[in-house]
């Protein structure tokens, strides 16, 4: 299962991560970085009160079917919800897969080529969030990708960087 993460990396450029129990598999998918303010291109982080800009069951952002096995969608990010309209580099989400009629991950990205990893990972009939930060596209929306199964999705902005 799948989860967002922030960790301070150690001095030695490492993190550590600690299994209380069990033998278990660990994957790190490294979405991005934060600056101490001494290096250049960092930005800043605005919080929203949530705003929900992509429901499929309802048609709000557009979208008013389930996400098809294999399918992209192009969900507009900027200029909605306290979301400026530019200045925006990245957006912080809830994303929840509702009611999948099979197991799957949902990827999000800004632009092509996809990227190989997961944001939310889910079982057939599970409803099932996770937080993510995804960079926001050059068109000002972010992509979603299903590779299996249909299944509706939710996103709830809670902000945004600068940058």
């Amino acid at each position: 299962m799948p989860n967002l993460v922030f960790a301070r990396v150690g001095t030695n450029g490492k993190v550590n991560v600690f299994n209380g129990g069990g033998n278990t598999h660990v994957i790190f998918d490294v979405a991005g970085w934060f600056s101490d303010g001494s290096t250049t291109g960092g930005g800043s982080f605005e919080a929203l009160s949530p705003f929900r800009i992509l429901d499929t069951r309802y048609g709000t952002g557009g979208f008013s079917q389930s996400v098809e096995p294999g399918q992209s969608i192009s969900v507009p990010i900027l200029g909605s919800g306290g979301i400026p309209s530019v200045g925006v580099s990245a957006v912080v989400m809830n994303v929840t897969a509702v009611d999948p009629t099979a197991s799957g991950y949902f990827t999000l990205y800004p632009a092509e080529p996809r990227p190989v990893i997961s944001n939310l990972n889910f079982v057939a009939g599970q409803t099932v969030p996770n937080l993510v930060v995804v960079k926001v596209g050059p068109d000002g929306h972010v992509i979603l990708y299903n590779p299996s199964g249909s299944t509706h999705a939710i996103f709830d902005v809670a902000g945004w960087f600068s940058g």
